[in-house]
């Protein structure tokens, strides 16, 4: 694999490397080298100008298709495959044959590495699409997954934060229910009180208690200002918390 990446990105041999990084994936699929070379031969095919290829976009997405089938039991190498073709998709704009792909990763293997990557990535697509349902179904899946270890396989804890203030805007802003949006960005505090993203989730909280039954809805989102001001007093949400503030007149 060392030598895959000099010959990739110092001796200017991207033939000799693809060779090479073939050639780890067929004898160690399992090993981690394997993953490190699928990403590099990802990488040189969606960069390649090579005239002897005249579309290498469509020679990587066979590849990349015939390797999902052939390493399907070995369920991380196959989930990157599964997403290099749906990244592949992406670019092309078949942005159908991309949410394919990135669904099939957590169908396929609903306890893999790539869960969360490929349900956000699915939910954000979505989102872009105007299809805010399926992309909050997506994210509820995704944090159902939820546990106290920082690393679950290849995910991370901050990705799936990330998706739970993804899913309180969705609950919020576009399907218009912000008790959802306040019970899952509850959740969000709760889990992770430390996250970068917990001012976001405060703001966004008042946002949606105004949205409840007038006379509480006040005093409840001023209570999530009031906290945002206590806890994280470097916020760069302060100007607008600062500005709903006064147009509630809170204390």
């Amino acid at each position: 694999m060392r030598a895959a990446l000099l010959q990739a990105d110092y001796l200017g041999a991207p033939g000799e490397a693809l060779q090479l990084c073939r050639q780890v994936i067929a004898e160690e699929p399992a090993e981690v080298p394997a993953e490190d070379a699928l990403r590099l031969l990802d990488r040189l095919q969606t960069a390649a100008k090579d005239s002897s290829q005249p579309d290498p976009e469509a020679a990587l997405r066979a590849e990349l298709a015939r390797l999902a089938v052939e390493l399907r039991p070995y369920e991380t190498i196959a989930s990157f495959a599964l997403l290099y073709l749906g990244q592949a998709a992406e670019r092309r704009g078949q942005l159908d044959e991309a949410l394919a792909r990135y669904d099939e990763i957590w169908q396929r293997y609903p306890r893999g590495p790539l869960l969360d990557d490929a349900l956000l990535t699915a939910a954000q697509l979505l989102r872009k699409r105007g299809r805010s349902s399926e992309a909050a179904e997506r994210l509820e899946r995704l944090a159902g997954a939820y546990t106290a270890a920082l690393i679950i396989g290849h995910y991370h804890k901050e990705r799936l934060i990330e998706s739970m203030l993804l899913l309180g805007q969705l609950y919020l802003r576009e399907l218009n229910r912000p008790e959802r949006a306040i019970a899952t960005l509850q959740k969000l505090l709760a889990r992770q009180p430390s996250s970068r993203f917990a001012d976001d989730a405060l703001l966004l909280m008042a946002e949606a208690a105004l949205r409840l039954a007038p006379a509480p809805a006040r005093v409840q989102a001023c209570g999530y200002l009031a906290r945002l001001f206590r806890d994280y007093p470097d916020s760069n949400h302060q100007r607008a918390a600062q500005a709903l503030r006064r147009e509630q007149q809170c204390p």
